[in-house]
């Protein structure tokens, strides 16, 4: 805003528009009334406490106004009315009530903010992973150990020294204070996320120091070896911070397009790591712990499929970035869990 003017509370908004925020479905909202405050404010399960003091000061605020004014009329009707006594039984409420309100809804926009923040850093570092394909990368390197003619002594040396500067995380970094604004369970799988993908740069540093075997090919059958294990356990790593990311997703991002669309983003890195480990970590103590998760993905995978390709009226344009890589959700599905989606898709109910 000009001269550091903030808008104010009611600035812009009409009947009409606290009528749509109210009550339109979620279906027929644009991405533009999704990420609005306001309509956030009365649709968000983030706010919910919020908005049960609002709904409840309101109430409180109907009932006494219309006692009093009984009251009023009655002292008018006897000519006992004095016009200083009607303003304080009134005003004085009404003020009270607007400032409480007033805090609610600044305390939801922050609220509501953090909320955005993760969801939007989450979000974009998982994306990045998944356009890089690092979970075939590490596949192949385990699988066929790609480029391991190449390596050197002196470039291992180099990896060896290597330490990472950058801030990878900023909004957690800067921001972990207030996760004690969200429900104990959302900050759980934030909190997961961000171990889980630190874990997996410490991993990769370890397993850049691990001389790679000599031979191209682990052969079948054969034990693996300290190079072999670090890869498998940079891949768990990832497959962790991956599930997390999901999970943390399913709960930050409310506009269902997008929702939709990093889920799917996600769930393309999750299942190829996911392959691997369970084809590699048989026998493994964390083997038991990963086969469970296999009823989890051919649940909401076709569930997920089925929710994107279906028709979504005016919202429609919203759900094409999602349907542009559904093949290759089809893709890592089918090489995770032995199964096509068209067969998962066939045990939903219609």
């Amino acid at each position: 805003m000009e001269n550091g003017q903030q808008p104010g509370l009611l600035s812009g908004i009409s009947i009409r528009t606290l009528r749509r925020a109210y009550s339109a479905p979620d279906s027929q909202l644009t991405e533009e009334e999704a990420a609005s405050t306001l309509f956030r404010f009365f649709r968000s399960k983030h706010v919910v406490d919020l908005r049960l003091i609002v709904f409840t000061i309101l109430w409180l605020l109907g009932i006494y106004i219309f006692l009093i004014i009984l009251g009023l009329v009655d002292l008018y009707m006897r000519r006992e009315l004095e016009p200083e006594l009607a303003v304080k039984l009134i005003g004085t409420p009404v003020g009270i009530a607007g400032l409480i309100i007033s805090w609610a809804y600044k305390a939801a926009s922050r609220r509501l903010g953090i909320i955005d923040l993760f969801g939007c850093e989450i979000g974009t570092l998982c994306r990045v992973g998944t356009i890089y394909d690092i979970g075939t990368h590490y596949v192949r390197m385990y699988e066929r150990r790609a480029g391991a003619k190449d390596d050197t002594a002196e470039k291992r040396d180099s990896l060896e020294k290597y330490t990472s500067q950058e801030e990878y995380f900023p909004i957690f970094d800067k921001n972990s204070s207030d996760l004690q604004l969200l429900e104990a369970l959302i900050v759980r799988h934030i909190t997961e996320f961000y171990t889980f993908m630190k874990a997996s740069r410490d991993m990769r540093r370890l397993l850049a120091t691990i001389p790679p075997p000599e031979e191209t090919d682990l052969p079948e059958g054969a034990a693996a070896g300290a190079w072999h294990t670090a890869v498998l356990n940079v891949v768990y790593m990832i497959f962790l911070g991956y599930e997390a990311g999901r999970k943390a997703i399913g709960h930050l991002v409310e506009f269902e397009p997008s929702s939709a669309e990093n889920t799917l983003v996600i769930m393309i890195t999750e299942l190829t790591c996911y392959g691997l480990l369970l084809d590699k970590l048989k026998g493994d103590p964390r083997y038991p712990r990963l086969q469970m998760r296999e009823e989890t993905y051919k649940a909401i995978t076709p569930r997920l499929y089925r929710k994107i390709v279906s028709p979504h009226g005016q919202n429609d344009p919203y759900w094409r970035p999602a349907r542009e890589i559904l093949a290759l959700l089809k893709d890592r599905y089918e090489g995770a869990l032995g199964e096509t989606l068209d067969q998962a898709l066939a045990r939903l109910p219609e």
